[in-house]
């Protein structure tokens, strides 16, 4: 491409490389009048992206009373219809938000409490003696400590329950509208998913099969400094990760490509500043984890940088920004250029 066929594209630029600004259906009702009028708005503005997300979907949350309609009953349903066709209408892109991290909708907690069996596992240590919760599975224990399997929180690494909770969010968009996917819906959206779980049962029978030892006598290796717990500790994340690509990394980045759609994601605190054991601690191994999501970034309390390198090094698209965090509304048009060229010259190329 020579400079003058890069000057005629920047003069009519790809409208899908425009910003998403996020669209808050909160703190007042959202009704199909005025759906309509503010996206007149938008598009007068000059804005061909918008993102939907919800700030109290579950109830008051954030200083906002509770969002009305409620995300994801027929009548937000049917709001989001209504701006889906304005956004065709008007020549827009529409994007979602999937209400599973921040500000979340609880549908994880609402599988678990349907099914139990959905629920996550997490590895404890126990002094003898001390209390354990009723959930508590023992795996293995030494003269000072039991080691316990507890049932918390949300399975992640179980196909079965992160099945159920893309099909609940992803799924349930498909079925209400499989002909607007990859087109005027450009992509999702996703903000702080939860920390992931170290254990489901699974596990052992991989460490076993892939490493031909049993795991349970090595559990103390990942407590404490014990001769070759390096090599445990390095084992252990690195099939828990495996797991969790399988579970729902894959399908999730795999929905996404199969529909031409972008997936944008913003992580939770040291992940978003791709802090090697932040990072770790959250998300297994970030970098293995994150590859499927065809748009990672962060937001402005991130770093970019890592984010485009894992862009270059696992075919990802897009870079994203989530840009001007409350940053408030007194930035002159001079002030938000100069806060983003250097996100730019890092490379972030979807705010």
């Amino acid at each position: 491409m020579n400079l003058f066929q890069l000057q005629k594209k920047f003069a009519k630029a790809d409208p899908r490389f425009g910003p998403v600004p996020f669209w808050w259906w909160s703190a007042e009702e959202v009704t199909a009048e005025r759906i309509r009028w503010q996206m007149k708005k938008f598009r007068d503005g000059g804005l061909r992206n918008i993102g939907i997300i919800n700030l109290a979907p579950t109830g008051p949350q954030y200083g906002s009373v509770s969002d009305l309609p409620v995300f994801a009953s027929e009548d937000w349903w049917c709001m989001f219809e209504v701006a889906l066709r304005e956004a065709e209408r008007l020549g827009m892109y529409l994007w979602f938000y999937d209400q599973i991290g921040f500000s979340g909708s609880n549908m994880p907690s609402r599988i678990v409490t349907e099914d139990p069996e959905m629920s996550g596992y997490q590895l404890r240590r126990f002094m003898h003696g001390e209390e354990m919760p009723k959930s508590s599975e023992v795996l293995y224990e030494t003269n000072e400590y039991v080691y316990a399997a507890v049932r918390q929180g949300f399975n992640w690494l179980d196909p079965k329950a992160t099945g159920q909770l893309i099909d609940r969010i992803h799924g349930e968009m498909e079925r209400r509208f499989p002909y607007d996917l990859g087109k005027t819906i450009a992509g999702s959206f996703q903000d702080e998913l939860p920390p992931l779980p170290l254990w489901t049962p699974e596990l052992t029978d991989r460490y076993k099969e892939r490493f031909k030892e049993d795991l349970t006598p090595l559990l103390p290796a990942l407590y404490d400094p014990l001769p070759g717990s390096e090599q445990v500790r390095r084992r252990v994340y690195r099939l828990a990760a495996e797991l969790a690509e399988q579970s729902f990394f894959i399908p999730l980045g795999e929905w996404h490509r199969q529909r031409g759609m972008l997936i944008c994601c913003d992580q939770a605190g040291p992940a978003r500043r791709a802090d090697p054991n932040g990072a770790q601690r959250l998300y297994l191994d970030y970098f293995r984890t994150h590859r499927w999501y065809n748009t990672s970034g962060s937001d402005m309390d991130g770093e970019i940088k890592p984010h485009s390198s894992m862009a270059h090094l696992h075919g990802g698209s897009r870079v994203f920004l989530e840009a001007f965090h409350s940053s408030g509304w007194g930035g002159t048009l001079e002030e938000t250029m100069h806060w983003l060229i250097p996100w730019f010259q890092a490379g972030s190329n979807r705010i």
